[in-house]
């Protein structure tokens, strides 16, 4: 865990600078001084084109050196919550006539779902552990493919031969560059009466994790320019039980087709 960390921080002091990257992680772990630290972010990010934390390469080395032993369920809230979270976004979703595409699968916490309701369906992922793993979890399914990506191309992708993409805990880590070069991407290889499946943060960063900043307006903007609409948008933490109303987390799966 110290490598990972370490891993990241001297990433984000080669793309943002050494200042920046201290008064960041300070204002993440020195509550005391969180808002000395955040006012010289201010400053900083007034006068530089600061990248963040969410760049492609941030993100690649992340999740090469993350420790999968929980497969990714640390972020399902429980069982009852998942099979809820199943049911509406793949069961409702996807039938088995359907060609998916899913980004960012991790070890298959939801592609062993998409399996079960699809046609077929091409796994796209950037840690080379996770590739490893699915293709070991997944031998004896005929109807999956996994490629491992080091950059945001998707040339093993035909043109319009996608009917559903898919991408769940993901998008909350992928800055906006990246997010459209994504979508430029998903505008070539989607059917045109195919649908995105796709989970964001709506406020953007989020105190006390590694969420990017991109928002519900960056993403009013991509849905704008590559002639995509909102048709469905489900808040996956209010389907926990005894949630109180107007307690959304500002998360979004969102289903998009095109206008």
């Amino acid at each position: 865990m110290i490598k990972l960390y370490a891993n990241k921080f001297l990433i984000s002091v080669k793309q943002n600078g050494f200042a920046w990257s201290i008064y960041r992680f300070g204002s993440r772990y020195s509550p005391i001084a969180k808002n000395f630290f955040l006012s010289k972010l201010k400053k900083i990010e007034l006068r530089n084109n600061i990248p963040g934390l969410n760049t492609f390469e941030q993100n690649y080395r992340f999740w090469n050196d993350y420790d999968w032993k929980r497969g990714g369920e640390e972020w399902s809230v429980d069982k009852e919550w998942k099979e809820k979270l199943k049911d509406m976004i793949i069961t409702n979703e996807i039938s088995n006539e359907d060609t998916v595409l899913e980004i960012g699968p991790g070890t298959g916490r939801m592609t062993k779902y998409l399996l079960q309701q699809a046609r077929q369906v091409i796994g796209v992922e950037i840690s080379r552990k996770c590739v490893d793993i699915l293709n070991d979890t997944f031998r004896k399914s005929d109807n999956f493919t996994v490629y491992h990506i080091d950059s945001i191309s998707l040339p093993f992708v035909k043109n319009k031969s996608i009917d559903i993409i898919f991408s769940y805990d993901v998008f909350v880590h992928i800055d906006k560059v990246v997010f459209e070069k994504y979508f430029s991407e998903f505008d070539r290889i989607l059917k045109p009466d195919g649908k995105i499946v796709i989970h964001y943060n709506k406020t953007g960063e989020k105190e006390g994790t590694f969420f990017s900043k991109f928002n519900e307006r960056d993403f009013n903007y991509l849905l704008s320019k590559f002639g995509f609409k909102l048709v469905n948008d489900i808040d996956p933490y209010l389907l926990r039980d005894n949630i109180p109303t107007g307690k959304g987390s500002g998360q979004s799966v969102s289903i998009l087709k095109r206008n």
